[in-house]
């Protein structure tokens, strides 16, 4: 029997991204976020879900360089890291799919693995960039202590 790994499926200026959903806690859609001076460019601000205040991170900032444009598709997903949730700015989310181990390919590129990626999963002619978002997110200049301050600051 083959092993698969549920994935949350999202888009990112109609790429396909995905997230392991053991790291998913709901998707939502977009909240009014406010904006927090002096923070990291890819943090676009706070926003309060179910009585939460969560810090939103705009993923089109972290894998591509380039903020997401925020329209009546776009999504919050919020994941839990480390004990903390966060919200993931993104285009959409679309799926989530079984994707067979077999299907995923580890890539290097010019020599260099980014920890973040767990690998390409080829499903049909698609393919899918997974990552880890605690690998992505650590990598960033905003870590566990950062979001305990930023929240305490609230």
């Amino acid at each position: 029997m083959k092993k698969n790994v549920r994935t949350v499926i999202f888009k990112l200026k109609n790429k396909e991204y995905g997230l392991p959903v053991n790291q998913v806690i709901s998707i939502e859609r977009l909240q009014h976020i406010v904006e927090v001076p002096g923070i990291s460019e890819s943090i676009k601000g706070i926003t309060e879900i179910r009585g939460i205040v969560i810090p939103l991170y705009d993923l089109g900032d972290l894998l591509l360089d380039e903020s997401i444009h925020k329209n009546e598709d776009t999504q919050i997903i919020l994941v839990d890291i480390n004990g903390k949730t966060v919200g993931l700015l993104v285009d959409e989310a679309t799926d989530v799919l079984d994707i067979p181990n077999d299907s995923i390919q580890q890539i290097f590129m010019d020599g260099i693995s980014k920890s973040y990626l767990l690998g390409i999963a080829k499903m049909d002619k698609r393919l899918i960039t997974l990552i880890d978002i605690n690998n992505l997110l650590f990598n960033t200049p905003l870590g566990t202590d950062e979001l305990d301050t930023l929240k305490q600051s609230i």
